[in-house]
């Protein structure tokens, strides 16, 4: 359990019995890894949370929360790719998705993992269409299928509830998106959860971005 203050006005304490462990080491090439520029080691925990968190005196307890601990060491430097798009996906116990395409001068960088109830498989490609607000940055719906190394493919969409600017350090806007995911899987049932999807934009001078969204 552990337990503190985490702003002005917040604290909370919190239980995690997580599910698969998965690591991301580097084994970029070395050109790719330069052209990232970011963090040298990233692993995450997915699994079902407990505790409490509490805002301004009101207290939520959680129970049965589904969601990643994510934890990465080295250099993150904002500016150095020229897109991303992260997700952390929870439906359930019986699958987690987490991972990131992330964009480079070099091309796209696809990594990441599927846990399908039994076992972690990496994953080899992440393919998008987004629906954007009128504004042209903003998600709104997330169609996404997953490709796995293991050559299946996970169809999967995310219905966007709310996102969140956490900061455009000179030219870059990070829009922190809260999604409710639907999975249909091949027997035909439906599996909803919900996660991240995290949009990492470069904007030229005229606010665009550099990279068009997929």
């Amino acid at each position: 359990m552990a337990c503190g203050r985490l702003c002005p006005g917040c604290c909370g304490c919190f239980k995690i019995r997580t599910f698969p462990i998965y690591a991301h080491p580097v084994s970029t090439p070395l050109g790719w890894l330069k052209a990232l520029e970011q963090q040298l080691y990233w692993s995450q925990l997915a699994g079902r949370w407990t505790g409490w968190l509490e805002v301004d005196g009101i207290r939520h307890p959680w129970t049965g929360a589904y969601g990643n601990r994510d934890r990465s060491w080295g250099p993150r430097r904002w500016g150095g790719p020229k897109m991303w798009r992260w997700f952390s996906i929870n439906l359930g116990e019986e699958m987690h998705f987490g991972g990131i395409r992330l964009g480079t001068d070099a091309g796209d960088l696809h990594r990441g993992w599927v846990w399908d109830g039994t076992r972690a498989t990496s994953i080899a490609e992440w393919r998008l269409r987004t629906e954007l607000a009128d504004d042209g940055v903003t998600q709104e719906v997330v169609h996404l299928q997953v490709a796995d190394k293991e050559a299946r493919t996970y169809d999967l969409r995310g219905d966007v509830l709310r996102v969140a600017d956490i900061g455009r350090p000179g030219g870059t806007m990070v829009n922190e998106g809260l999604a409710r995911w639907t999975y249909q899987a091949p027997g035909g049932g439906e599996l909803t959860g919900y996660g991240i999807c995290e949009y990492l934009h470069q904007l030229d001078d005229s606010g665009k971005p550099v990279v068009g969204v997929e």
